[in-house]
């Protein structure tokens, strides 16, 4: 599992607001694609666990790159 993060954008400050947190899968795989990952862990049950790992990495991975503003995540 592999975050990203979109830029969120004030336009009335011309700066960063934040980011979008989002996950990718393994590179080179289907699972690349979180359409792909997160229907898989729909259809096996794990959909909670998968959405735990998700923000897991995401919050753990933005507090190390120190990146400005805040931190959005899409949760359930």
């Amino acid at each position: 599992m592999r975050p990203a993060f979109q830029p969120i954008l004030d336009f009335r400050s011309r700066g960063y607001l934040g980011y979008e947190g989002l996950i990718r899968g393994p590179e080179g795989t289907d699972l690349h694609s979180p359409a792909v990952l997160f229907e898989l862990a729909r259809v096996s049950g794990q959909t909670e666990v998968l959405e735990r790992i998700c923000r897991e990495v995401i919050f753990r991975e933005f507090a190390v790159l120190g990146l400005p503003g805040k931190l959005f995540v899409r949760v359930r």
